[in-house]
């Protein structure tokens, strides 16, 4: 890169760490090729970094920031393996994490880039338990932040999970020797005073909930002055890993699954709180054969437009971020949630349950083909086929059932309490 070059790359970023979105066409003009993909590598990392802040502001070159965008709007743009595979890694690290298939569906005639695309995901898993990794080197937004090793009275090990908010850590009470987990606030979010209220709002909410089918906050302490949520530590496998090793669960086994995790959302429901992400990978299963709702960070409490009385009287809006483009999982979004995300409601949250019940019966989604946008557009428009189809075995009232939960209209399906009632019918040991 020439000096100029390495100039106009300096005098990019500055403007983006300063808070004035930069056009990357006007910095790109007349500069020369490396300067052009490295300006370009950069953009992609800030826009993918300000979207994961929860701003939903993706400023263009269109939505969501992807390579071929770039290449649409600057002429002569060479998009190399190096520029693909530093769209991946800023998705992985701030975005929505997609799985390398997609980029082998979009770029066909790439053959090096999988073994690229691998060498990412094993650097990244490498660094989880540190803050997110910059491109390239640069500083982050916000200044690395990991977790106290001694949060209140419990001790915290390693990593075990992450969500959109926040990580979540392994922890040991120090007297007693319980097990507990302890979500904290992902570094990367700790300059938007923002996302910080918003987390804050939601350790209040799963402190206020207590149900045997929903995790069970135990505390919220303080560590370097931002909020971390003390949680039950919840044994056991998710359904989704459930299915994908042992196949489709008999008919008894998944009513019963289905009539707990209706139990807890009628609770939520009750208690005025959207949960907004309904999926496999969000219930736990117990070796018992307990099951309990996780990962409220992308949950909503407004008793004000469910008509319930949220714990504690409290009548917050989003707990976490509000402006993103989309809530929950391609695979289990509700129609309405993809027009509207201020439209997550209960009728969204039994539309998930849905599609969580066909894919425990059948052992896929609704819609298992194709990318997530064409997915999208067929929870709006298509109909899935009839779970009796891929499961014979199932009973005509429970297809019926399941048929309802997946309608279009949020109006033409049951709530979470009938459910609850229906599937219980079905029942047996899971």
């Amino acid at each position: 890169m020439t000096p100029s070059g390495e100039q106009r790359v300096q005098d990019f970023e500055r403007a983006w760490r300063g808070g004035e979105p930069p056009a990357v066409g006007e910095f790109a003009a007349g500069a020369d090729a490396e300067t052009v993909r490295e300006l370009v590598a950069l953009d992609l990392e800030y826009r993918w970094r300000r979207h994961g802040a929860g701003t939903g502001d993706w400023l263009g070159p269109e939505w969501p920031p992807a390579v071929e965008g770039y290449a649409r709007q600057l002429a002569g743009l060479d998009v190399s393996d190096e520029l693909i595979a530093e769209e991946y890694r800023a998705r992985r690290t701030w975005g929505d994490r997609p799985g390398a298939a997609e980029y082998r569906a979009r770029f066909p005639d790439r053959p090096h880039l999988p073994a690229r695309l691998a060498r990412i995901d094993a650097e990244l898993a490498r660094e989880a338990n540190a803050a997110p990794p910059p491109v390239g080197g640069r500083p982050a937004l916000a200044a690395p932040a990991a977790p106290a090793t001694q949060i209140g009275p419990y001790r915290v090990g390693e990593k075990i999970a992450g969500g959109a908010t926040g990580t979540v850590y392994a922890a040991t009470h120090a007297d007693t020797g319980a097990a507990a987990a302890v979500k904290v606030i992902h570094p990367h979010l700790l300059a938007d005073a923002e996302a910080r209220r918003r987390f804050d709002r939601e350790a209040r909410l799963l402190v206020g909930l207590d149900h045997p089918n929903v995790v069970r906050a135990l505390a919220v302490e303080q560590v370097r002055g931002r909020s971390a949520v003390v949680m039950e530590r919840v044994a056991g496998t998710d359904l989704g890993a459930r299915v994908r090793s042992a196949g489709p669960m008999p008919v008894p086994a998944a009513a019963a699954v289905l009539a707990q995790i209706a139990d807890g959302l009628a609770y939520l429901h009750a208690c005025g709180v959207a949960h907004r992400d309904v999926s496999p990978s969000n219930a736990m299963l117990s070796p018992d054969g307990r099951v309990r709702l996780i990962d409220l960070g992308l949950a909503k409490r407004a008793a004000h437009e469910l008509g319930g009385s949220a714990p504690g009287g409290s009548h917050s809006s989003w707990v976490t971020p509000s402006g993103v483009a989309l809530f929950g999982t391609p695979d289990y979004v509700a129609p309405e949630a993809i027009r509207d995300t201020a439209a997550a409601s209960p009728a969204a949250d039994v539309y998930g349950l849905g599609g969580v019940a066909y894919f425990l019966l059948t052992g896929s989604p609704p819609f298992p083909a194709g990318s997530p946008l064409e997915k999208l557009f067929r929870h709006l428009a298509a109909a899935p086929p009839d779970v009796g189809l891929l499961c014979p075995a199932a009973p005509p009232a429970l297809r019926t059932a399941v048929a309802r939960c997946l309608a279009k209209s949020p109006g033409d399906r049951p709530t979470a309490a009938e459910l609850a009632a229906l599937f219980r019918q079905f029942g047996g040991p899971s």
